[in-house]
């Protein structure tokens, strides 16, 4: 990882090169998306070029309230111009995974922002996706893979689990 981890109860951040990586493991909260924002604009100040997000969604979490969608359309609306691309991987049953895409597809609609985004189920394929729209396209997909993997396992190595 290019910078140390933040955890929440309901959040982990961190970054690699241009790349946000941020995990939900319980809920989304609005607390969980003000850390992440905060992470999100110290990244952008780095990298004038724009950044990319990958975001892990916990499986079968509840979908975000009202207003936390809101919150998350407003500052979706924020970063628009400065996203070069959004990947979110939702794991879980179909159902569920079903649901959490309509949530997601609200919170785009509200942020009337227009930047790529992108919904997995696995994160290999998402890693991919988000190293072809970095500035660093050349960087090692394994690298994020297991950076990615690790922000996840240590949220769960601590006390929060």
């Amino acid at each position: 990882m290019t910078s140390t981890p933040s955890f929440g109860p309901n959040h982990a951040v961190a970054t690699y090169r241009d790349v946000l990586l941020s995990y939900y493991p319980r809920e989304v909260t609005i607390e969980a998306l003000a850390a992440i924002h905060a992470a999100h604009v110290a990244l952008r100040a780095e990298h004038a070029g724009g950044t990319v997000t990958l975001g892990v969604i916990g499986s079968g979490i509840a979908l975000p309230r009202p207003e936390v969608r809101t919150f998350a359309a407003r500052i979706g609306r924020e970063a628009s111009s400065t996203i070069r691309g959004e990947c979110i991987v939702l794991r879980g049953h179909p159902f569920w995974v079903g649901m959490a895409r309509s949530a997601l597809r609200t919170i785009e609609i509200l942020s009337s922002s227009w930047h790529p985004r992108q919904v997995f189920s696995e994160l290999e394929p998402a890693a991919e996706w988000v190293l072809a729209r970095s500035a660093h396209a050349e960087a090692d997909r394994v690298a994020l893979l297991a950076d990615a993997n690790e922000l996840v396992r240590e949220w769960h190595a601590r006390s929060f689990a």
